[in-house]
């Protein structure tokens, strides 16, 4: 028996290795979408769920167990072992029926049905059968039943642990997919001979041959199920639903407190799997001396709705939670969060999920006394319960999530676990003390539920702890809620596949958040980045006709797209609700959603491209950065090669690239990448970020072209909203062409979809500040500006070009002084940048921003006439700055000089008409002198926008007080108090 567990552990490393790869390559080719991700997981499942039925019902006819489970097993590496050679057939078919037949997302979805089928039916239905094959030989005698299911299924799960955390951390990441996918067939092909070796002494041992003697000799027809039989499998059936749909909504969650990566999920699922197992092999240990083991079913079932309603009111806490322990207690690093994301997955998941194992094994045994064979029960029980999870996963991610949200779908959830548990007490509990104790708990609970349920701050889970940790660390405290408190929360949606806002922060700029992260805000470096990631491919092209872009987003990129007087314009988004994000930002997006000319698509932009029917002129791909999971398949090579390939002749492909959250490594990876696929791709510098051009044919970027589309009245508007006002200003941005002699592209690794390395080691530099040394690579392979970019202009307009392109190299240098601090020589050198080039807008930011930092900084240190004039001097840089307006006010607050106060108080409402932070510090100077009745109206406008911000409080009880509103203040007063605890 030990033996038999040994090679059941590694079967299952190799099945789950196997099941991450497959579902990894299906998703290059279905598209990673929650549709297409659901359909192959619950095509999967179903070969499993057919496996464990047909092997339990011709499990009499095997007189052999041992030798057959070998055979399974090899047969199911050799199956692997072709498994790349039938993906490219099903790619093949794929792409034909949806170029040739439909692409509507319902006849797709039935092509990806059948495919999936195709593929993983036979390699699954061979999965599944290994348990109801070993139960044959080692589960017939009743006695001791209980005690080896829980450890085969125990020890097997532990084995899709390994294979889980092997496959996400070390198979894939080290070995490729190839690699990784040659390994696990080694692995089974190992376990499956073994077994063969093994079966002709183990299929003959006296245990084996009386198992098959004793099966031999059932009289009963155990093709016939009884009552009781039934209603445990429903109850089984039942408990596989609830346990993957509380999977899926925990598993989104969840993410929201420590990012949605590759490790994330990795992590996340070895919680739920260990899980399993440790309650299976806990349960083996005393599962046959029960008399009743359907009650322990039970019991487990009510324990696990308990836990899951008291644990859901420590959710909102878990952003604070990571910070404290992330950030203050310990050096933070990308090996701490590991760990800290497996504690907070193990803090809600580990006590239900060993609750659920112990669960399986108490209900396969209760199932196994009502049907008197042991091969049938085992391949019954898995099958109902494994055909359950298929739909609870699906009900969870498409029924619970998008209408009644994360919370209240937990909610549900558990009250439903604590209901089959009751149910089963209730029916299968001998005895009066049963049915009161479960009775009484289950009303405890509603009872508890009534009087304190729990509540979760939406903005605090929507706040994205884990991107930028330290900006929410200050004195060495965690500042997350004092933070938030200024803040206002537009919209929130949690759609099918992520959970987004829009946030106007404490200096009114919008932001949209996706799972919690920052994916676009309004300050001028993000609005720079978005408008020329449409812009650029646009005003190159010399008559863009069709134009498709990638991530909708805040639809700012898109909208400027839109600028352009073009036939076709599509914008491919995999989040449906995210739609009502850019109608949000309408202003800023020039209300792109409602133009006649515009098509939305919800797909997966890969998948979109690959099934896609005409090519496109432009194609501008800005999706999430490559850390999140999922977005790092839209920066591999054969990414990059299947947009060429979509391209008309002539076509300009704009493609995205972050400096942050990537190190010098990874940067220059996916740079090479797009080189190797755009070989005189261009690459940009935005101030903060990059942006790269390539083009299929002979595309000449010339400026003439874009001098003509300049005169077009939106793109004009535009392209000065964000400071350019001249066309030639825009090759300013120019850093270097890859097909020149530059070293960083010459040599080194490429991000394919056979080896994604920047998916997995992208990660890993989220607490390393890589902009810096990313802005130090661009420095380093910073061209002259080339003949042919510079051709028909006249010597004024080239002179403008280099002046300034010579002052982006200078920015990049300044900024290299910025990041060690030094803000003098920093200054000093975007100064020169400025007066070299005064209209170049990137520079004009840089200047901006550093200046912020320095006078915050100068006004900390007590110097606040110095700071205030570094104040005004951002506004001649940013003269759309809120934090000068409000940082001059409340310097001027400080010095006494009520002139500039009043100045720059009227002069940022008018800017920012209704600014709550700007209303309120109205409100205090009213107070000051005197007007309380006004400075009460103006605190009391702006508590209504940002009711958590102590500081209105504090002021509004002053000015209360102060006016004889005694009552009032002291309701104030409490206000204060509770906001401060």
């Amino acid at each position: 028996m030990k033996i038999i567990c040994l090679l059941f552990y590694f079967s299952g490393i190799a099945a789950l290795t196997y099941e991450v790869l497959w579902v990894r390559h299906l998703g290059h080719i279905f598209g990673n979408t929650v549709y297409a991700a659901t359909t192959v997981m619950m095509t999967y499942m179903v070969g499993l769920a057919l496996g464990s039925h047909f092997s339990g019902k011709w499990a009499g006819k095997i007189k052999r167990p041992v030798r057959m489970f070998g055979l399974l097993e090899v047969a199911t590496a050799v199956y692997a072992l072709c498994v790349p050679l039938i993906f490219q057939l099903i790619q093949a078919v794929y792409r034909f029926v949806a170029v040739n037949v439909s692409d509507s997302l319902a006849v797709l979805t039935v092509v990806r049905v059948v495919l999936a089928l195709v593929l993983l039916l036979i390699p699954t239905a061979m999965m599944g059968a290994t348990l109801p094959v070993l139960s044959k030989g080692f589960l017939t005698r009743v006695e001791r039943f209980g005690s080896r299911l829980g450890l085969l299924y125990g020890v097997n799960t532990l084995g899709a642990v390994s294979g889980v955390l092997l496959g996400g951390f070390v198979f894939i990441p080290k070995l490729g997919m190839t690699g990784a996918n040659i390994l696990a067939v080694c692995l089974d092909a190992t376990v499956g001979l073994v077994a063969i070796c093994l079966s002709r002494t183990m299929d003959k041992s006296p245990e084996i041959a009386e198992a098959i003697k004793l099966e031999a000799k059932r009289t009963v027809d155990t093709s016939k199920r009884g009552a009781e039989a039934n209603w445990l499998l429903v109850a089984i059936g039942a408990s596989g639903f609830l346990s993957l749909a509380f999977e899926v909504v925990w598993f989104r969650a969840l993410i929201l407190v420590f990012g949605s990566t590759t490790y994330s999920f990795s992590a996340m699922l070895g919680v739920f799997l260990i899980g399993l197992s440790v309650g299976a092999m806990l349960i083996s240990r005393f599962a046959d001396r029960s008399a009743n083991p359907a009650r322990i079913f039970g019991f487990a079932a009510m324990l696990t709705g308990v836990y899951s309603l008291v644990s859901l009111g420590w959710f909102t806490l878990m952003p604070e939670f990571l910070l404290e322990n992330l950030m203050l207690k310990g050096t933070p690093g990308w090996g701490r969060m590991i760990g800290l994301k497996f504690v907070i997955t193990l803090i809600f998941l580990f006590v239900p999920t060993i609750l659920f194992g112990a669960s399986f094994t108490a209900a396969v045994k209760a199932i196994r006394g009502a049907m008197n064979s042991s091969p049938r029960a085992v391949g019954e029980a898995t099958m109902f319960n494994t055909i359950g999870a298929a739909l609870g996963a699906a009900f969870g991610g498409f029924v619970l999530l998008p209408n009644l949200g994360m919370q209240v779908s937990l909610t549900v959830l558990a009250f439903l676990i604590l209901g089959v548990g009751l149910a089963l007490c209730l029916t299968t509990g001998k005895g009066r003390i049963t049915q009161v104790v479960s009775i009484s708990l289950a009303v405890a609970m509603v009872a508890f539920f009534i009087i304190k349920p729990p509540v979760w701050d939406k903005k605090v889970i929507a706040s994205g702890p884990y991107f930028g940790p330290w900006n929410y660390i200050s004195n060495g405290k965690v500042t997350i809620r004092e933070q938030l408190s200024g803040h206002r929360q537009l919209y929130y949606n949690e759609g099918i596949t992520s959970t987004i806002s829009v946030v106007k922060d404490s200096n009114e700029d919008l932001m949209y958040c996706s799972q919690g992260k920052v994916e676009a805000d309004t300050s001028e470096r993000s609005m720079m980045l978005q408008r020329m990631m449409g812009h650029l491919p646009m005003l190159f092209h010399p008559d863009p006709q069709r134009a498709v872009n990638i991530g909708l987003g805040a639809g700012v990129t898109f909208g400027a797209v839109s600028c352009y007087p073009a036939e076709h314009l599509e914008v491919v988004e995999f989040e449906p609700s995210v739609v009502n994000i850019a109608r949000v930002w309408g202003e800023r997006n020039h209300n792109v959603i409602d133009k006649p000319n515009v098509k939305v698509t919800i797909n997966d932009g890969r998948n979109h491209l690959f099934v896609g029917g005409e090519p496109y002129d432009v194609i501008t791909s800005d999706p999430f950065e490559p850390v999140m999971a999922g977005a790092a398949n839209l920066y591999t090579v054969d990414f990059f090669k299947l947009a060429k390939s979509r391209l008309a002749e002539g076509g300009i492909m704009a493609q995205y690239l972050p400096l942050y959250e990537l190190s010098y490594e990874d940067y220059s990876m996916i740079m090479r990448s797009f080189g190797e696929v755009f070989p005189d791709a261009l690459v940009f510098f935005t101030g903060f970020d990059s942006i790269m051009l390539g083009g299929k044919g002979d595309v000449a970027l010339k400026l003439p072209v874009a001098k003509e589309k300049f005169e077009i009245p939106e793109v004009r508007q535009s392209l000065a909203d964000v400071g350019f006002t001249k066309p030639e200003m825009l090759l300013s941005m120019y850093v270097a062409r890859l097909s020149d002699d530059v070293h960083l592209f010459k040599e080194g690794k490429l991000n394919t979809d056979n080896h994604p390395y920047v998916e997995f080691s992208a990660p890993k530099s989220t607490f390393h500040y890589t902009p810096d040394e990313n802005q130090q690579t661009l420095l380093e392979n910073y061209s002259p500006m080339p003949d042919f970019l510079l051709k028909s202009l006249t010597d004024e307009q080239k002179k403008i070009v280099t002046d300034s392109h010579e002052a982006m190299r200078m920015t990049l240098e300044a900024n290299l002084f910025r990041a060690k601090d030094d803000y003098k020589n920093n200054i000093q050198l975007l100064m020169k940048a400025a007066e070299l080039a005064p209209e170049n807008p990137v520079v004009a930011n840089e200047l901006g921003s550093s200046l912020l930092i320095s006078a915050a900084s100068v006004a900390a240190g007590g110097h606040l006439q110095q700071a205030i004039l570094q104040y005004e001097l951002v506004l001649k840089y940013k003269p759309d700055e809120f934090l000068a307006y409000y940082k001059l006010a409340e310097l001027g607050m400080q010095v006494q000089d009520y002139v500039r106060v009043q100045k720059y108080v009227n002069e940022g409402l008018r800017k920012f008409p209704g600014a709550p932070m700007l209303m309120g510090l109205r409100g205090r100077i009213k107070g000051t002198f005197g007007d309380l009745d006004a400075a009460i109206i103006d605190l009391k406008t702006a508590i209504a926008e940002l009711p958590e911000y102590v500081a209105f409080w504090v002021d509004l009880e002053k000015a209360l007080r102060a006016r004889g509103l005694t009552a009032e203040a002291d309701q104030a007063q409490q206000k204060i108090a509770e906001l401060s605890r």
